[in-house]
């Protein structure tokens, strides 16, 4: 089972704020699941967005 991460876990492996993570979904940058009210990322989507997307 993959491991979920938070909207809160995400900006803190971005360095971001918690806004712009959501802004991020919105503009389909990156992938989320809608579970109720929250989203949730897989560990593994985001590990690879960080490998594609850094200098």
């Amino acid at each position: 089972m993959d491991t979920l991460l938070t909207v809160k876990d995400v900006a803190g492996v971005f360095q971001v704020s918690k806004l712009t993570v959501y802004n991020m979904v919105k503009a389909g940058r990156i992938p989320a699941v809608k579970i109720g009210n929250a989203f949730r990322f897989k560990r593994e989507d985001i590990l690879k967005y960080l490998e594609t997307n850094t200098k």
